[in-house]
């Protein structure tokens, strides 16, 4: 009995042992995703969180970071390749929030994927996927009400479903988007996120489509001496200069 008892013992351990050692691989891997996807490495990125995916099919950490990589390896591809991606996008979010309904990141990540689809496709051409490109950022935002990401992904919803006339919107059932409600929105991701270039970036481009050029134009100096934080924010930072050219007598 003894002899019985020290056995199972043994294999409870063991089996501990190895869930630990598992555990720590999987964090090991999405660590190592994390620092590839700040050196802008998307691609390397997306392997590591493969990997670490590999070890544990439901690991929700990485389901909404592989669909992250998805969308930041499509937006620079050909654009006959990038609807491809952002259907992966798509998928590996419904599994994270599948795997995890009560966290914001996946409701927030198929947000993005579902609105990169809808923007390939036409917006006005698909009103069904940008009716749950609002209802998802709405869920994330009802989790978390600080994910600045879901507020910006809301505030570009709204700013460009509003570039139709209400009256043509209405009856699409698109009736909720407003300008003034992007630009509160923006003004919330920025708060959150004061130095990001893509926030301002397109908080201005609001401002100007609202003929507010002066704050505009604070907004695009501004943000030219923010640190480069993303891998888009050189391309932005050439695109406001741009802007403010255009607007420069306004």
């Amino acid at each position: 009995m003894k002899r019985f008892i020290i056995l199972n013992i043994a294999i409870v351990l063991g089996a501990m042992f190895l869930m630990g050692s598992a555990f720590a691989q999987e964090e090991n891997y999405i660590a190592s995703g994390d620092s590839a996807w700040k050196k802008f490495d998307n691609q390397a990125a997306l392997e590591y969180y493969k990997d670490a995916l590999a070890n544990d099919t439901g690991n929700y950490d990485a389901l909404w970071r592989i669909s992250r990589a998805y969308v930041d390896i499509g937006e620079h591809l050909p654009k006959n390749q990038q609807l491809g991606y952002y259907e992966k996008a798509r998928l590996f979010a419904d599994s994270a929030v599948t795997v995890n309904p009560n966290k914001n990141e996946g409701y927030t990540r198929r947000a993005i994927a579902v609105g990169r689809v809808a923007l390939f496709k036409g917006v006005f051409k698909s009103i069904g996927l940008v009716k749950k490109v609002k209802a998802d950022c709405e869920k994330a935002l009802s989790i978390d009400p600080n994910d600045q990401i879901a507020l910006y992904v809301f505030a570009r919803s709204h700013q460009k479903v509003a570039d139709k006339s209400k009256f043509f919107r209405v009856p699409l059932g698109l009736g909720w988007a407003s300008n003034k409600k992007a630009r509160k929105l923006y003004e919330k991701a920025i708060a959150l996120e004061p130095e990001s270039v893509m926030f301002n970036l397109d908080y201005a481009r609001l401002l100007v489509k609202t003929k507010k050029y002066d704050e505009a134009k604070k907004v695009l100096i501004k943000l030219q001496s923010f640190p480069i934080k993303d891998e888009d924010d050189e391309e932005n930072k050439t695109a406001a200069k741009k802007l403010l050219e255009e607007i420069k007598n306004k």
